[in-house]
């Protein structure tokens, strides 16, 4: 029993505490002992209670990621459905600007196509509605979306290093060598 206590004092296990416990029935049991084991039965359960809370919370934290992750998909899937009815239309249009040889926005293109959603459409929703309609695009041609996005304007700047970023395209640091590229792709585009 001396030796069973002894090692509870260094490392408490629940081995060495079903241990005493099994030892508690010797008849020869000091009162001192008994209290020891007693202090012993409530390091044991002290350290399940911390490894119960743990649990709890490493499975609270998970049960959260899990929801933060399904409301992402959802709002995803939510917007992609908003606008994937305006991806042949917007495709279309920014196709003609381009053989124009002209830049377009976001306004003209709702009064042109006579699509009034695109002029409630957020930054996320354009830039999910971009996407879909340079997803097929070539990787080594320009993406449909460089005349809406060629005027230069800060919005478009960023809109057009989202959707470049979503669809793995390569865009400059800096503004003007942005404006630079814009510009050399909106070439090409028009002698496509």
């Amino acid at each position: 029993m001396r030796a069973v206590l002894a090692g509870q004092e260094d490392q408490p296990t629940r081995e060495l505490y079903a241990q005493a416990l099994a030892l508690m029935q010797d008849p020869g049991v000091t009162p001192e002992e008994k209290a020891r084991v007693a202090v012993f039965r409530a390091v044991i359960q002290s350290i399940e209670a911390k490894e119960r809370a743990a649990k709890e919370q490493a499975e609270a934290e998970m049960l959260e990621d899990v929801q933060r992750e399904w409301e992402a998909r959802r709002v995803h899937h939510a917007r992609v459905g908003g606008v994937e009815g305006l991806v042949p239309v917007v495709r279309g249009a920014l196709k003609k600007a381009s053989r124009e040889g002209r830049t377009t926005t976001w306004r003209e293109l709702q009064k042109k196509t006579g699509e009034r959603q695109l002029g409630r459409l957020t930054h996320q929703d354009k830039a999910e509605l971009l996407v879909l309609v340079d997803s097929k695009t070539e990787p080594d041609t320009p993406l449909w979306s460089v005349p809406l996005v060629a005027s230069g304007d800060d919005a478009a700047l960023r809109l057009h290093r989202d959707v470049s970023h979503r669809l793995n395209r390569p865009v400059p640091d800096g503004d003007d060598d942005l404006l630079d590229q814009l510009a050399t792709e909106q070439a090409q585009l028009q002698q496509h």
